[in-house]
Protein backbone atom coordinates (compact mmCIF):
# COMPACT_ATOMS: atom_id res chain seq x y z
CA UNK A 1 0.00 0.00 0.00
CA UNK A 2 3.06 2.01 0.11
CA UNK A 3 2.88 5.18 -2.66
CA UNK A 4 6.43 6.35 -3.71
CA UNK A 5 6.56 10.36 -4.04
CA UNK A 6 5.15 11.39 -7.77
CA UNK A 7 7.51 10.57 -10.58
CA UNK A 8 9.79 8.63 -8.23
CA UNK A 9 9.01 4.44 -9.22
CA UNK A 10 5.46 4.95 -8.83
CA UNK A 11 3.29 2.08 -10.20
CA UNK A 12 0.13 3.82 -12.14
CA UNK A 13 -3.04 1.31 -13.71
CA UNK A 14 -2.41 2.20 -17.21
CA UNK A 15 -4.90 1.77 -19.69
CA UNK A 16 -6.34 -1.79 -21.13
CA UNK A 17 -5.24 -3.87 -17.82
CA UNK A 18 -1.15 -2.01 -18.07
CA UNK A 19 1.34 -1.88 -14.98
CA UNK A 20 2.97 1.82 -15.92
CA UNK A 21 6.27 2.69 -13.90
CA UNK A 22 6.20 5.86 -13.62
CA UNK A 23 9.74 6.89 -12.95
CA UNK A 24 9.89 10.47 -15.16
CA UNK A 25 10.97 12.48 -12.13
CA UNK A 26 14.77 12.95 -13.04
CA UNK A 27 17.47 10.60 -14.82
CA UNK A 28 21.11 9.52 -14.25
CA UNK A 29 23.07 6.72 -15.36
CA UNK A 30 23.28 5.16 -11.54
CA UNK A 31 19.46 5.72 -11.85
CA UNK A 32 18.24 4.19 -15.18
CA UNK A 33 20.41 1.31 -14.77
CA UNK A 34 18.40 0.47 -11.11
CA UNK A 35 15.09 0.95 -13.16
CA UNK A 36 15.99 -1.75 -15.79
CA UNK A 37 17.30 -4.21 -12.58
CA UNK A 38 13.56 -3.64 -11.43
CA UNK A 39 11.87 -4.01 -14.85
CA UNK A 40 14.10 -7.06 -15.28
CA UNK A 41 12.52 -8.46 -11.89
CA UNK A 42 8.67 -7.32 -12.91
CA UNK A 43 7.03 -10.70 -14.37
CA UNK A 44 4.98 -10.28 -17.31
CA UNK A 45 3.10 -13.53 -18.46
CA UNK A 46 1.17 -11.62 -21.19
CA UNK A 47 1.81 -8.62 -23.12
CA UNK A 48 5.50 -7.17 -23.21
CA UNK A 49 8.10 -5.41 -21.22
CA UNK A 50 8.46 -1.97 -22.70
CA UNK A 51 10.91 0.71 -21.90
CA UNK A 52 10.79 4.63 -22.75
CA UNK A 53 13.90 5.56 -21.96
CA UNK A 54 15.15 9.66 -22.78
CA UNK A 55 17.52 11.68 -22.17
CA UNK A 56 19.88 12.07 -19.33
CA UNK A 57 21.02 15.37 -19.21
CA UNK A 58 23.73 17.42 -17.54
CA UNK A 59 26.46 14.71 -18.27
CA UNK A 60 28.96 16.68 -19.77
CA UNK A 61 31.75 14.35 -21.50
CA UNK A 62 29.95 11.30 -20.33
CA UNK A 63 27.11 11.93 -22.33
CA UNK A 64 27.44 9.80 -24.90
CA UNK A 65 29.40 6.95 -23.51
CA UNK A 66 26.43 6.81 -20.86
CA UNK A 67 23.63 6.85 -23.47
CA UNK A 68 25.71 4.14 -25.31
CA UNK A 69 25.59 1.98 -21.98
CA UNK A 70 22.37 2.15 -21.03
CA UNK A 71 21.81 0.82 -24.91
CA UNK A 72 23.69 -2.67 -24.15
CA UNK A 73 21.75 -2.72 -20.57
CA UNK A 74 18.15 -2.86 -22.09
CA UNK A 75 19.08 -6.34 -23.77
CA UNK A 76 17.11 -9.29 -21.93
CA UNK A 77 15.57 -6.97 -20.26
CA UNK A 78 12.44 -5.08 -22.26
CA UNK A 79 10.80 -6.67 -25.47
CA UNK A 80 10.57 -3.11 -26.93
CA UNK A 81 12.62 0.19 -26.70
CA UNK A 82 11.73 3.69 -27.37
CA UNK A 83 14.03 5.88 -27.11
CA UNK A 84 13.31 10.26 -27.12
CA UNK A 85 15.50 12.81 -27.33
CA UNK A 86 18.42 13.92 -29.34
CA UNK A 87 21.09 12.11 -26.59
CA UNK A 88 18.76 8.84 -26.69
CA UNK A 89 20.23 8.24 -30.33
CA UNK A 90 23.31 7.22 -28.19
CA UNK A 91 21.28 4.34 -26.67
CA UNK A 92 18.95 3.42 -29.77
CA UNK A 93 22.03 3.45 -31.76
CA UNK A 94 23.97 1.00 -29.29
CA UNK A 95 21.03 -1.15 -28.60
CA UNK A 96 20.39 -2.02 -31.76
CA UNK A 97 24.79 -2.94 -32.33
CA UNK A 98 24.51 -4.92 -29.05
CA UNK A 99 21.55 -7.19 -30.98
CA UNK A 100 18.23 -5.36 -29.70
CA UNK A 101 14.91 -6.70 -31.90
CA UNK A 102 15.50 -3.99 -34.59
CA UNK A 103 11.78 -3.69 -35.47
CA UNK A 104 10.88 -3.81 -31.54
CA UNK A 105 12.97 -0.63 -31.40
CA UNK A 106 12.52 2.83 -32.28
CA UNK A 107 13.83 7.11 -31.62
CA UNK A 108 11.77 9.85 -31.99
CA UNK A 109 13.17 13.59 -30.39
CA UNK A 110 10.34 14.40 -28.48
CA UNK A 111 7.79 12.94 -25.82
CA UNK A 112 4.85 14.48 -28.23
CA UNK A 113 6.14 11.03 -30.69
CA UNK A 114 5.86 8.61 -28.37
CA UNK A 115 2.02 8.14 -28.03
CA UNK A 116 1.83 6.51 -31.74
CA UNK A 117 4.61 4.30 -31.40
CA UNK A 118 3.31 3.05 -27.97
CA UNK A 119 -0.06 2.43 -28.67
CA UNK A 120 0.51 -1.18 -30.61
CA UNK A 121 1.99 -1.77 -27.17
CA UNK A 122 -0.60 -0.82 -25.06
CA UNK A 123 -2.21 -4.79 -24.19
CA UNK A 124 -3.30 -6.72 -21.47
CA UNK A 125 -0.31 -7.34 -18.79
CA UNK A 126 2.03 -5.64 -20.59
CA UNK A 127 4.17 -3.52 -17.60
CA UNK A 128 5.15 0.08 -19.35
CA UNK A 129 8.81 1.95 -17.69
CA UNK A 130 9.12 5.74 -18.17
CA UNK A 131 12.04 7.45 -17.51
CA UNK A 132 14.40 10.35 -17.91
CA UNK A 133 15.27 13.62 -17.24
CA UNK A 134 12.37 16.04 -16.67
CA UNK A 135 12.96 18.07 -19.65
CA UNK A 136 12.04 15.39 -21.96
CA UNK A 137 8.63 15.44 -20.21
CA UNK A 138 7.57 11.83 -19.97
CA UNK A 139 5.09 12.75 -17.59
CA UNK A 140 2.49 14.16 -20.61
CA UNK A 141 2.88 10.40 -22.06
CA UNK A 142 2.30 8.55 -19.09
CA UNK A 143 -1.08 11.01 -18.48
CA UNK A 144 -2.08 9.90 -21.85
CA UNK A 145 -1.88 6.37 -21.04
CA UNK A 146 -2.96 5.87 -17.07
CA UNK A 147 -6.48 4.28 -16.46
CA UNK A 148 -7.42 7.40 -14.68
CA UNK A 149 -6.05 10.67 -15.72
CA UNK A 150 -8.40 12.89 -13.53
CA UNK A 151 -5.87 11.19 -10.71
CA UNK A 152 -2.71 13.20 -12.54
CA UNK A 153 -2.88 15.82 -10.15
CA UNK A 154 -2.06 13.39 -6.75
CA UNK A 155 -0.08 10.98 -9.06
CA UNK A 156 2.10 12.70 -12.01
CA UNK A 157 5.10 15.20 -11.58
CA UNK A 158 4.68 18.41 -13.22
CA UNK A 159 1.00 18.77 -13.24
CA UNK A 160 0.70 22.48 -11.53
CA UNK A 161 -0.32 25.58 -13.96
CA UNK A 162 3.05 26.88 -14.65
CA UNK A 163 4.63 22.89 -15.26
CA UNK A 164 1.47 22.69 -18.01
CA UNK A 165 1.95 25.98 -19.64
CA UNK A 166 5.91 25.23 -21.12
Amino acid sequence: EYRTPPGRFSLVEGINDTLLIDDTYNASPAAMEHALMMLKEIPVKKGKKVAILGDMMELGSHTQSSHEKLGEEVIGVADVLIAVGSRAEFLYKNALKAGFNKKNAFHVFTAKEVLPLLEKYITSGSVILFKASQSVRLERVVKEVMAHPEQAGKLLVRQDKEWQER
